[in-house]
């Protein structure tokens, strides 16, 4: 995690193809940031946007509230397009997880379940220490 690296055939007027990576400092800051990059690649007239933004919101917030709480770490976050298809991973360092029924409150725990209704598909993996919780549009 750390490095931005980029393969992408986008340009003026067309839709983002390819694949980014973005670091985001595992702070306050980062969901509203996942939101404007994610909102920049895809531009306002996707018609997965407003799935896709709330999705990455609420992934990145729980890396931010769950993941690696020393204060040092940083979350990447992945969009990946291939044909019509959309990809996006959230990575952190932390403890992994496994996806049970949420434990609903006026606290929280909705997230994964909004995640889940607004998504085709999602997932968690883990890697060398990495936490990475993905969505599929």
């Amino acid at each position: 995690m750390g490095r931005e690296q980029t393969t992408t055939s986008e340009s003026a007027g067309e839709p983002f193809q390819g694949m980014a990576t973005f670091p985001l400092p595992a702070d306050a800051t980062a969901p509203g940031r996942a939101r404007r990059t994610l909102a920049h690649l895809l531009g306002s007239g996707d018609a997965r946007l407003s799935a896709a933004l709330l999705a990455v919101s609420e992934l990145v917030t729980n890396a931010v509230r769950h993941g690696d709480r020393t204060g040092a770490g940083t979350i990447e976050l992945s969009v990946a397009t291939t044909g019509g298809g959309l990809r996006v991973s959230v990575g952190s360092a932390g403890p992994g997880f496994t996806p049970a029924p949420a434990r609903r409150s006026t606290d929280g725990g909705w997230g994964l379940g909004i995640v889940a209704a607004v998504t085709r598909a999602w997932g968690v993996e883990e890697e060398r220490g990495t936490t990475v919780v993905w969505f599929e549009l």
